[in-house]
């Protein structure tokens, strides 16, 4: 709950601010985890995790580190 602001930061950045509003009042269809891809074009989660990671590290201001 606590970093789930950044998840809609990152979401209104990729896709918009419609598709923020639609995650926040639609209700899931089914698992949060079929929201999210829904949410994000259907990319698959670790995709959107890998991200939303280099979002956080980019509004920490810290450079992204490489895997």
């Amino acid at each position: 709950a606590l970093l789930g602001g950044t998840v809609f930061d990152l979401l209104v950045l990729e896709e918009g601010i419609k598709a923020a509003i639609a995650l926040a009042v639609r209700p899931p269809r089914g698992r949060a985890e079929r929201a999210l891809s829904d949410a994000f074009r259907g990319r698959s989660l670790r995709h959107t995790s890998d991200a939303w990671r280099l979002h956080l590290q980019r509004l920490a201001g810290e450079r992204p580190s490489r895997r």
